[in-house]
């Protein structure tokens, strides 16, 4: 096997004449020995056949696109996200990408809208954002940390962080430095922290930041926590009335008494919680004016998307536009419908996208009050294939016990298999599809922590329909 050395200089490779195409196309072995820089002016990426033996420092000002099923490990070396423009990680290819030292030292900001990315060794905030894609996850495992993040350079958006620890009796871990340090006199055994950053608490008014913990363990913990956070995360809140709220499902906040704080050094004490599942601080401020029930959006056959959501009740509410977005980061508009100014009644509404995106589509209601101030709800994520019949899960963000739909599957026996972020199977349901055309196929899926979740529908051993859940 032939490999490309770098020895100890700086290399460059200038982006081709068009701007969509990669600077450097990886489809062989190529190799950067400790101690050299590779630098790349544009695009990395990586195809079928590229195999990188990386100990030094790769240096990228494009975007980072793994294209290919084969796993593109960039360990021991360290890889520095230095363009002066968004960059994004990226691609298609089902091959993980898992780095050990993840540098950003950039103007603007990284997106991660890709599965299957991991940091085994450090995160490094610089300069720049890292924004974490709708239904996407960083995870950092057992080694993995974050390092430097500060007010200018930190980690946002509703994409997920995700660390795991082994907590017998811990005083003050805080698992891949997420932000939360744990303190239990009892053994919790293997323990999965998640953290994300949109507003949760009562009526969704909380910080930009909360955790999910999820232990072996769950109860008897006689937990105490200190919640770290951001001034830039404080979305408005009064800081000397921050609380911490603590929920099981997302849905109903308790408030818990803080036992120390400071403003200072940005964190609140808590102690004494038997159970803890999701946190957040807040001030306990009004919540907001319209009381979502659910927002869901479902393919239908036709390979269009009906979005239905409905209300309890409503306060000066002028109107919703359904977004839809590639990415779920960036949103346009698909349609508005007035909404029911001052109601304490149930309302419920319908739309049809009859020309959604083909592939993964976001959606997301934005809600506008009579004074112009905008809420939105939480993403709903659809799948619409290109061509020929096709099986799809519904609704794909949802609350637990509850059912989901599985449509347009030939006659058969199925399983389905459900897992958490550890990999760990916690439901599996199996049925017989007696003849084609049938009705869907009603699943009621048990109490569920919290949490996004991966499913896989195998019939006769060959898996058929893969994708995620996410549990509030």
């Amino acid at each position: 096997m032939r490999f490309v050395c770098i020895p100890l200089l700086l290399v460059t490779l200038p982006a081709l004449a068009q701007p969509a195409s990669p600077a450097l196309t990886l489809t062989g072995p190529l190799s950067v020995t400790d101690g050299a820089h590779l630098y790349v002016d544009g695009d990395f990426l990586h195809a079928e056949g590229g195999e990188l033996h990386h100990a030094g420092t790769l240096s990228l000002t494009g975007d980072l696109l793994q294209e290919s099923a084969t796993p593109l490990v960039v360990i021991p070396g360290q890889v520095q996200l230095v363009g002066a423009e968004r960059q994004r990680i990226g691609g298609t290819g089902t091959g993980a990408v898992t780095f050990h030292t993840l540098a950003l030292h950039k103007a603007d900001t990284l997106v991660l809208d890709r599965d299957g990315v991991s940091v085994a060794g450090t995160l490094r905030f610089q300069q720049g954002h890292l924004l974490l894609a709708e239904g996407r996850e960083l995870q950092l495992g057992r080694t993995g940390q974050l390092a430097n993040e500060q007010e200018t350079s930190r980690a946002l958006g509703p994409g997920t962080l995700v660390a795991v620890a082994t907590l017998n009796a811990p005083a003050g871990v805080n698992p891949g430095h997420l932000g939360l340090e744990l303190t239990s006199t009892q053994a919790l055994g293997q323990t999965v922290v998640l953290r994300s950053h949109t507003p949760q608490g009562p009526g969704q008014t909380g910080l930009r930041r909360y955790f999910q913990v999820q232990p072996t363990q769950a109860s008897d913990m006689q937990m105490a926590v200190r919640f770290y956070y951001l001034e830039a995360e404080l979305n408005h809140l009064d800081e000397d009335l921050l609380t911490a709220y603590t929920s099981a499902d997302g849905t109903e906040w308790t408030a818990q008494a803080v036992a120390g704080r400071s403003k200072a050094d940005n964190f609140v004490d808590v102690e004494g919680l038997q159970t803890l599942q999701r946190i957040t601080l807040s001030d306990g401020a009004t919540p907001l004016p319209v009381a979502l029930l659910f927002f869901r959006a479902t393919p239908t056959p036709e390979r269009r998307v009906d979005l239905t959501w409905a209300t309890s009740s409503e306060q000066h509410n002028a109107y919703f536009t359904v977004e839809r977005s590639r990415s779920g980061t960036w949103f346009e508009g698909v349609a508005s419908v007035d909404g029911a100014g001052t109601s304490h009644q149930r309302q419920a509404y319908a739309i049809q996208d009859r020309h959604p995106y083909v592939g993964t589509s976001y959606y997301r209601l934005r809600q506008t009050d009579h004074d112009g101030t905008d809420h939105f709800s939480p993403i709903a994520v659809v799948e619409i294939p290109s061509e020929g019949p096709y099986a799809y899960l519904y609704p794909t963000f949802l609350r637990t016990p509850g059912p989901v739909y599985i449509r347009g599957l030939d006659p058969g026996h199925y399983r389905l298999v459900l897992y958490d972020v550890r990999g760990v199977a916690v439901t599996t349901v199996d049925h017989t599809m007696p003849e084609q055309g049938a009705a869907p196929w009603e699943v009621q899926l048990p109490a569920l922590v919290a949490g996004t979740y991966t499913y896989r529908l195998h019939r006769q051993d060959q898996a058929v329909l893969t994708g995620k859940l996410v549990v509030h």
